[in-house]
């Protein structure tokens, strides 16, 4: 009994080292995925889009289960033009986590590039049902635009107006105030959206996106003078974007009418 006693005990001390080394393997593997999870993170920041990919798939490789991981690998997946394999990648992370916010949400932006409205709602949608997610201004400011893709304006502003009251460290409203005018705009709002194409510029004054949109809402009033200024000032910041170039076509049109 004595000797069967002794070969129980041996037993489990060597199940018991086993254990403690799988554990300690395993905290290895997560600390590892973490370190290139974080250099991968730095890379991202400073544009290096192939490096931290590179990253991502090393700290994929010690830790396959981090949704981190997967979720990273989708924004870099992203930034280099390969949506197909960021949106495997972000969905790899829900399926990890599904209360992933920020997943959904980068999902979200792929679904309404592709046009893939109703997709693009369901995931923003499912971003905000997380009570901890901190940045639900995003999503909704997102869900706004998709309203407003879809031609569903009165939803979209009023989307923006919540996106408002959930954005408590002021990060995008002049981005939601533009959107808003954007919006109202479209709906034959005039006045409203020039209330708020002029609030987003009173944040952001330097923005040619919300100086081009507040020249068409007064080209909408038939306020041809305001609108030759705002055109202008488009140009101006922005020459070489598309809305410097819109900026042009529709100024060279507007002076050409006044003849």
């Amino acid at each position: 009994m004595r000797r069967s006693m002794v070969r129980n005990t041996t037993i489990i001390t060597l199940i018991l080292f086993i254990l403690l080394g799988l554990l300690a393997c395993a905290t290895v593997d997560k600390e590892t995925a973490s370190l290139h999870n974080n250099l991968g993170a730095a890379y991202l920041k400073s544009g290096q889009y192939t490096v931290a990919l590179k990253e991502f798939r090393l700290a994929e490789e010690s830790d396959p289960k981090d949704p981190v991981t997967h979720y990273y690998l989708g924004i870099s997946y992203q930034q280099t033009h390969r949506h197909d394999k960021a949106i495997t990648e972000f969905k790899k992370a829900i399926g990890l986590k599904p209360d992933y916010s920020e997943a959904h949400n980068f999902l979200g932006t792929l679904y309404l590039s592709k046009g893939q409205y109703d997709n693009a709602i369901e995931e923003f949608q499912a971003a905000l049902t997380n009570d901890l997610y901190d940045t639900p201004a995003i999503a909704l400011n997102n869900l706004g635009w998709t309203y407003y893709k879809k031609g569903n304006y009165k939803r979209a502003v009023e989307t923006y107006k919540e996106a408002l009251t959930r954005d408590p460290n002021n990060s995008i409203p002049f981005l939601i105030y533009k959107n808003m005018g954007v919006a109202y705009l479209a709906d034959n709002q005039s006045n409203n959206a020039i209330h708020h194409l002029k609030e987003a510029l009173r944040i952001a004054p330097y923005m040619a996106e919300s100086h081009y949109w507040l020249g068409m809402s007064y080209l909408k009033k038939r306020d041809v003078k305001k609108a030759i200024q705002e055109l202008r000032t488009t140009i101006e910041i922005s020459p070489d974007s598309e809305f410097g170039r819109e900026a042009r076509k529709q100024l060279d049109a507007s002076l050409e009418s006044r003849k």
